[in-house]
């Protein structure tokens, strides 16, 4: 777990955050120079993050729940479900 008042994390390249918790008493801020990815195993929740990436941001879990705050800037959405077998 990454936990802080604010948390930033940057990098110019791709940012994988995956099976964690990155949680901020007030901001949460990722960026990335292209991809951001976020997998989780079971249940994502974001809210009140900023996330920024130059190429793709994907989201990733059995659960994906986003929660956009006060505002919400798109470029363009693509969203897909898929089902696991067994499931």
């Amino acid at each position: 777990m990454l936990s802080g008042e604010k948390v930033t994390i940057t990098t110019g390249n791709d940012l994988t955050v995956k099976g964690s918790s990155v949680v901020a008493e007030n901001d949460v801020s990722l960026t990335a120079g292209n991809n951001v990815d976020i997998t989780a195993d079971n249940k994502l929740h974001v809210g009140g993050a900023d996330l920024i990436a130059q190429k793709d941001l994907n989201f990733t879990g059995d659960s994906v729940q986003i929660d956009p705050g006060y505002d919400a800037k798109q470029q363009e959405v693509s969203v897909g479900a898929a089902t696991r077998p067994g499931r």
